[in-house]
């Protein structure tokens, strides 16, 4: 009988096993050769991020290559042969995962440098001695996974904190000196950090031109005085090149003008774009956001707490169609009160409700955070178009302006409600049954936190509306014993199962039932 089972058979066996469980395919290995072969393949995708055991590198010495090893003074026969080519099955190269793997081997064999045969070593023992080690010895180890290793389809590159690891610039100097063949499958790419980006921008793009994902983050931790770290027109150069570019996150960045014309060249396959953290009153310059008006395919378009994203910048966008937009995510951030008041003098209400008017009807998933507080006409139009959506995002102060929009938005599965004012008191005793005979049946996320809750009025929630609730999320007015009370009363008799009933802040006793200063934020997920 042929036991013989395909590779793509184990691939999809291991799909539905949690991939943080090695210990379990570990057990794989001793079913038979073929299970182990596979399985062997599966936890050797990406070592480096379950383990920076020295033992990893260790696996790794024998593909080096030999001139590297005696100029290091590694002796080969301290190590077993291995008996699979584990290069081979690398998919994800994680630089900062790599090094601290390599930071680990290198303090474990600190006596095998130290006799180093001088005559073999091109580095004068000196006091620069480990760091020229670590340094020489983390170019080659990247040269070597990059040459052998022929499907990597994930790259990460984040800067290390730790001074000891070498600098991102090693590993442009192992990538300029390998074979790009196996870096032209690459398909998702995150760049990290506060280090220019330039140089291995440019190494990726000799051959990386058909990435799926693209994800570049910053560092403007300080502000918009920040000074610029890595030179748009690199990041523009690298962006222009692409032929397969479907995800593009630009996270922590301010002057990036540039990038914009770059994005749509992509029009053809972009589908996800995300401006996180980005600076906009610094940098956008007259109608530069009009550039994406021809990425006609895009599905998620989401500016998440950007800065000074005012009516003039978004207005070349107030116009846009886009037919296949499902995800539209609107959510200022403001780094002074002066930026606060700048922006209140140009809030974009009427650009917002025109890129509604024509994009509305077709989303699925709608966040417009603080901005539907300040511009309450945002919720006629949400009224008006959102018929068809599964999650909404909104910030108020008064719970009344919901009820009409779950009375048109019948199809809603998750809402999250945040309050705006902590100052303003309100009764979501009150509230709350009223938002449940009008929500819809499909809505099983409710996140209410900001607005009070207090046991009694959960207790007739979950007894009269709570039959299609999995999440809910409210602040808390008492110890979280007496909501426990009322929450495992209603899973006994309803036969549910609570999975987790958290509350932020809040103590066991009652001592700070009734301090206002005490933040309370409940979480209950039940099935």
């Amino acid at each position: 009988m042929n036991t013989y089972i395909p590779s793509e058979i184990f691939q999809n066996i291991f799909f539905y096993i949690s991939h943080n469980d090695i210990e379990f395919f570990y057990s794989f290995i001793f079913v038979n050769r073929q299970w182990c072969r596979n399985s062997m393949s599966f936890l050797w995708q990406n070592p480096f991020l379950f383990s920076s055991s020295p033992k990893i590198i260790s696996s790794y010495i024998h593909f080096l290559d030999d001139g590297i090893k005696k100029e290091l003074g590694i002796l080969e026969n301290e190590y077993q042969h291995p008996l699979f080519d584990y290069p081979a099955f690398l998919k994800e190269f994680n630089f900062k995962y790599v090094n601290r793997a390599i930071s680990a081997w290198l303090s474990h064999k600190k006596n095998i440098f130290g006799s180093i045969d001088k005559g073999n070593a091109n580095l004068a023992l000196t006091s620069l001695f480990p760091k020229l080690i670590h340094r020489q010895f983390s170019q080659e180890f990247c040269k070597m996974l990059l040459t052998r290793s022929q499907h990597i389809n994930n790259f990460i590159i984040e800067e290390e904190s730790d001074s000891r690891i070498p600098s991102v610039d090693i590993l442009c100097q192992a990538i300029n000196s390998t074979t790009f063949n196996n870096l032209s499958r690459l398909e998702n790419l995150t760049l990290a950090g506060n280090f220019n980006k330039s140089n291995i921008l440019h190494s990726f793009g000799q051959v990386s031109r058909n990435l799926h994902s693209l994800k570049i983050i910053e560092d403007t931790q300080k502000g918009p005085s920040t000074k610029i770290i890595t030179p748009m027109e690199s990041m523009a150069a690298f962006i222009t090149v692409q032929t397969k570019l479907t995800n593009f996150t630009l996270e922590r960045c301010i002057y990036f003008t540039d990038i914009l014309p770059a994005l749509a060249t992509q029009a053809a396959t972009l589908t996800h774009m995300i401006f996180r953290n980005c600076w906009f009153r610094y940098n956008i310059i007259g109608n530069a956001l009009s550039n994406l008006r021809v990425c006609k395919n895009l599905v998620s378009i989401k500016f998440q707490n950007c800065h000074a994203l005012s009516n003039d910048i978004l207005k070349p966008l107030s116009e846009a169609y886009y037919p296949k937009l499902e995800n539209f995510e609107y959510s200022p951030q403001f780094w002074s009160y002066s930026e606060w008041d700048e922006f209140g003098r140009n809030l974009p209400n009427k650009e917002l409700s025109s890129f509604l008017s024509f994009n509305g009807s077709n989303l699925k998933e709608l966040k417009l955070g603080n901005i539907f507080h300040f511009c309450p006409e945002l919720n006629d139009d949400v009224v008006s178009y959102g018929l068809n959506l599964r999650t909404l995002e909104v910030s108020m102060d008064h719970l009344e302006n919901l009820f009409p929009i779950l009375m048109s938005c019948t199809n809603l599965e998750r809402l999250a409600v945040p309050k705006v004012s902590m100052t303003y008191r309100c009764d979501l005793d009150y509230l709350l049954p009223q938002i449940g005979r009008k929500m819809p049946t499909s809505l099983h996320h409710l996140d209410l936190r900001g607005w009070s809750l207090t046991p009694g009025g959960l207790k007739l929630f979950l007894n009269e509306f709570g039959k299609n609730i999995y999440f809910l999320a409210w602040n808390g007015t008492s110890s979280i014993n007496k909501y426990s009370e009322v929450v495992s009363e209603y899973a006994l008799n309803n036969g549910r199962e609570i999975e987790k009933l958290h509350m932020q802040g809040a103590c066991s006793d009652d001592n700070n039932e009734n301090n206002p200063s005490v933040t309370r934020h409940a979480i209950l997920v039940i099935n």
